[in-house]
């Protein structure tokens, strides 16, 4: 088949690999908490970062952003 030859799979591979470097880079662990700020909240982003599937990663980013909007008001 055309769409299972060996630049098609090397293209996917490295856009992901470019995709998850770019993701690592922008949640790196100080970055984040300036966003997630209570101890608890800190705790449970460094369980979820552990879980490397893709339903964990979905869970790490929808724990982001809730608790970003959570803590957004309180004081650092």
């Amino acid at each position: 088949m055309w769409f299972l030859n060996k630049k098609n799979e090397n293209l996917g591979y490295r856009i992901s690999e470019k995709l998850s470097g770019l993701f690592e880079r922008l949640m790196s662990k100080k970055t984040v908490f300036n966003f997630i700020k209570t101890p608890c909240g800190q705790a449970k982003y460094i369980e979820l970062e552990a879980n490397k599937t893709l339903l964990g990663k979905f869970r790490l980013i929808w724990f982001i952003l809730i608790a970003s909007i959570r803590d957004w008001n309180i004081k650092e």
